[in-house]
């Protein structure tokens, strides 16, 4: 995966815990005008141990 679609999936990740896979490709493609799909965010979040919204609330940058 792009270095760059990876940074901008991961860091609305941290800022927005509360966001799903859907929403967050969804995010990125407003943001960032990079298509990426929820399989792929989801892929992403494994990747950075970031897997559920309470590991995505408890940690940091």
């Amino acid at each position: 995966m792009d270095p760059q679609v990876e940074a901008a999936v991961v860091a609305p990740a941290l800022a927005l815990p509360a966001y799903g896979p859907i929403r967050l490709a969804h995010e990125v493609l407003k943001r960032h005008a990079l298509h990426v799909s929820p399989q792929g965010v989801r892929g992403i979040r494994r990747r950075h141990d970031r897997t559920s919204r309470q590991d995505l609330a408890t940690s940091g940058p």
